[in-house]
């Protein structure tokens, strides 16, 4: 799992965080149903809470890049909410 934050946030910089520390972000993440997006939940799950998915993508690496990326052919969706 990687963890993106600004400059400035508290969780910028570090190099390990908990993933109880991220209880309160929000996330982008594999869709549901894709088996990485499943896991999330679950580890999320163990650790005492459901992640705030603000963001979905069909495959890894399309997330970041808008609707599709060059070269990447995924596409993302912010999710209603």
């Amino acid at each position: 799992m990687v963890v993106v934050a600004p400059f400035g946030q508290a969780l910028a910089g570090r190099r390990e965080v908990r993933l109880a520390e991220l209880a309160d972000q929000p996330f982008v993440a594999l869709r549901r149903g894709h088996e990485l997006g499943e896991l999330l939940e679950e580890v999320c799950r163990g650790a005492g809470f459901q992640p705030s998915v603000v963001l979905e993508a069909d495959r890894a690496g399309a997330a970041g890049a808008g609707d599709t990326g060059p070269g990447r052919g995924g596409r993302s969706r912010p999710l209603a909410g």
